[in-house]
């Protein structure tokens, strides 16, 4: 049984509805006829009280002219024969004062006579009805001249009364009507329920035993016999499905056991498998960590390189400077044991000792410059610790060690940052991105260029630090940009490209940084990569001013 409205028998439904009808049909019907039988009446009462009154005022004509209220008023009286006549009288008008004064009058036993202003007769001209009375005057007028006004009053209680005896009938009409339309509708329901109470009984038994064997009988009535049948034939089709249903359900189980064998058999190969696949991802995983590791390496070692061979200018000077130092000193020497010693010859030596010395200091201060960027870089590769660093200077000393990589060409770097940006990162991460980008534009970018040019553009926005990688060289392709940043893809492999540089920076900057980055880039038409790198520590991150420092470095 549903959760919804209450359900209703039939019987009961079917009492209701034929009790329901015959009881507001009645109603309609007596009601109607009540209704207009009664303005009838009331019409009827309200044309013979118009007709009253004018004979009245009729009357009234000789009894005003000759002045006579006690005739008039034996006229009045002799009105009482209508019952339901309440009060009449008549006023008289003053022809100098134009005013209505009384005249003559009858008011029935009990009834409380009415006193009218001169305005309100002369608005009873037209009848006023009320629940119990009805009230009108007629114009009393004697060749042509107002006399005065004749007012009579009846009572509406007997109209009233017959009004509440007719109802008092259509009840008792109704109700007969009712008790009749009951008996019958008792007589009836018998007849319908009795062929659907079998058919419950029935429905009940297959559903209680679930015996699908069961059938309804033969029923008396047309209709209700169509739905026995067609349950019939419904008990049919699921004993024919039940036997259909147990068959499927025992292959099933049948078809279950054998996939369970299966299963066990699968499960046990795909946990060996999966015992495989994971010691190959181990291997891989640490593969990978080798080949990141072996590619940082590989630029800090080329880096090392770059970092001797620019020593070996500034070293190499000091060398040859202090050895002709050490032969001047000796022959200087060897003059003054020997006597030989001029002032000309000392002013020369003490001038060749000054400019010496000056070389001496430059190129010695060239290299310490050079071991202190490539000590901070290095050190800072080699740890994920944050620092607090400038941020110009900083890319200044990255680009330093990749001096040796650059003089070799005639590109441009331009660096576009504040002088007294401050910032609290990972200054380690932050350089190997920076190399691995200088590194692809000369490798892959600039490839048969002569000369390109690199922008790298550095602001800060509240808690962000955006850095704009740009070069104009030959861009990629829509699926080279699809591609650029998975691990081991190359455009190079010939020329021992690793694949790893644009992953490397992709993981730096995601992972590490715990930033993003958008590239934009077209074929001929260079790269755009821009880096947002959030900044945790607010206070000691600077923004950068109105004002920006550029730096060009040339080959």
């Amino acid at each position: 049984m549903g959760t919804g409205a209450p359900s209703r028998s039939i019987r009961g439904s079917l009492i209701m509805v034929v009790m329901l009808i015959t009881t507001s049909s009645l109603a309609i019907a007596l009601g109607i006829n009540q209704y207009f039988d009664y303005q009838t009446q009331r019409q009827d009462l309200l044309e013979q009280l118009q007709t009253l009154a004018k004979l009245t005022a009729d009357h009234a004509q000789d009894t005003i002219v000759d002045n006579k209220p006690a005739l008039e008023t034996r006229q009045l009286r002799a009105l009482s024969v209508y019952k339901f006549l309440q009060s009449a009288q008549t006023y008289q008008l003053d022809r100098y004062t134009q005013q209505l004064n009384f005249f003559a009058g009858y008011t029935r036993s009990g009834v409380l006579p009415n006193t009218f202003t001169d305005s309100q007769l002369r608005a009873l001209k037209q009848p006023r009805i009320t629940a119990d009375t009805i009230e009108i005057t007629s114009e009393i007028s004697f060749e042509g001249e107002l006399l005065g006004f004749s007012y009579l009053r009846i009572s509406l209680d007997t109209l009233n009364q017959r009004l509440w005896n007719n109802l008092y009938q259509a009840l008792a009409i109704i109700l007969v009507a009712s008790i009749f339309a009951l008996l019958i509708t008792l007589q009836l329901q018998r007849r319908f329920s009795q062929p659907i109470d079998t058919l419950i009984s029935l429905v009940q038994q297959v559903d209680l035993n679930k015996d699908y064997a069961l059938r309804a009988p033969t029923l008396e009535l047309q209709e209700l016999d169509f739905l026995g049948n067609a349950f019939n034939r419904m008990l049919s089709r699921v004993s024919r499905r039940l036997e259909k249903q147990q068959q499927a359900e025992q292959e099933i189980r049948q078809l279950n056991q054998s996939l369970e064998d299966k299963v066990t058999e699968r499960t046990f190969a795909l946990k060996q498998a999966n015992s495989e696949l994971l010691q190959t991802l181990e291997k891989l995983h640490l593969y990978q960590g080798q080949m990141l590791e072996k590619e940082k390496l590989h630029k800090l070692g080329q880096m090392v390189a770059g970092i001797a061979h620019e020593l070996d200018t500034p070293l190499g000077l000091g060398i040859t400077t202090s050895t002709s130092m050490q032969q001047a000193l000796s022959e200087l020497k060897h003059s003054l044991e020997h006597g030989e010693l001029s002032q000309r010859r000392l002013n020369q030596f003490l001038s060749l000792s000054d400019e010496a010395f000056n070389i001496l200091t430059r190129n010695l201060q060239r290299a310490c410059q050079l071991i202190e960027s490539f000590k901070h870089v290095a050190v800072d590769q080699c740890s994920e610790q944050d620092r607090t660093f400038e941020v110009h200077h900083f890319i200044d000393e990255v680009l330093l060690t990749l001096k040796p990589k650059l003089k070799k060409s005639r590109h441009i770097i331009e660096v576009i940052c504040d002088q007294e940006l401050t910032i609290t990162s990972k200054p380690g991460a932050i350089s190997q991105i920076l190399i691995n980008l200088v590194l692809n534009s000369l490798k892959h970018g600039f490839k048969d260029i002569s000369q390109g040019t690199i922008v790298i553009q550095v602001t800060m926005d509240k808690d962000y630090l955006t850095v704009i990688y740009e070069d104009n060289g030959r861009g990629m392709s829509q699926e080279v940009k699809a591609q650029v940043f998975s691990p081991y893809f190359t455009t190079a492999k010939e020329s021992g490209g690793s694949g790893l540089g644009m992953y490397i920076v992709q993981s730096l900057v995601q992972q590490v940084l715990g930033g993003k980055l958008e590239l934009e880039t077209e074929p001929e038409q260079g790269i755009r990569l821009k880096m947002m790198i959030p900044l945790a520590d607010t206070e000691t991150n600077q923004p950068a001013v109105a004002d920006t420092n550029q730096t060009h470095l040339l080959s």
